[in-house]
């Protein structure tokens, strides 16, 4: 028998970076060299790994406990022990940042365990042949399109004219793909927020599921 030698077997070495602190968590973007890195008291975005591009200092009070990019790489969404969720724009010379999780600033939120950003694209129930798709069942399939149209406003107690707000521009209008970014905290619940920003759905799950979800986990859970 021929006896192989190890090192030929292993992923050449692309390159190399002494990081000055303890780097916590680190995400590669899906479409781009880009990495994130998240240390103690800062997170900071690298190309290749090794030449940083910028940093951004987080709160004192917090840690990163998880991150992600979107699907197209052009955001980054981070994931704090104070049950903050930040997304970040990676497209500009500084960081972009801006909070979409919680929904409003009092709620109470319980740490954040586990981020997934996946692409949404609705499924129809029906096939081309008009039989029964077994996709039927998945929870994507069931969430609703949201609605353009304005809520109607409470009757005022002296009459007056008043005019409705129009609601924020569909998100569609850009021509980029719709995702869901899905927040597992640690009471155990999963929230479905459309493209970061909208809330549409909450599930209350186990928190072992939670704390351990990634891309097997969530197919899984579209299949229930």
């Amino acid at each position: 028998m021929n006896h192989i030698d190890p090192s030929t077997r292993l992923f050449p070495l692309y390159d190399e970076k002494v990081l000055r602190g303890q780097a916590n968590k680190i995400a590669w973007c899906p479409t781009t060299d880009l990495a994130v890195i998240a240390f103690q008291d800062h997170v900071a975005l690298y190309r290749g790994g090794v030449t940083k591009i910028w940093s951004m200092a987080i709160p004192e009070y917090t840690t990163i406990t998880s991150l992600v990019w979107k699907p197209n790489g052009k955001e980054f969404a981070m994931g704090c022990g104070d049950g903050t969720v930040y997304k970040v724009a990676v497209s500009w010379a500084e960081p972009r940042s801006v909070v979409c999780w919680p929904p409003t600033k009092n709620a109470q939120a319980a740490a954040i365990t586990c981020l997934l950003w996946v692409p949404y694209t609705r499924e129809k129930t029906v096939n081309a042949n008009n039989t029964f798709d077994p996709l039927t069942g998945r929870l994507v399939s069931a969430i609703p399109a949201l609605s353009m149209v304005p809520p109607d406003e409470p009757a005022p107690l002296l009459p007056r004219r008043t005019k409705k707000t129009p609601l924020p521009h569909e998100p569609t209008n850009d021509g980029e793909e719709q995702t869901l970014l899905l927040i597992g905290d640690a009471n155990g619940h999963l929230y479905l927020s459309l493209n970061g920003i909208y809330h549409i759905g909450t599930v209350p799950l186990l928190q072992r599921f939670v704390a351990s979800m990634c891309w097997e986990t969530w197919t899984r859970f579209r299949c229930w």
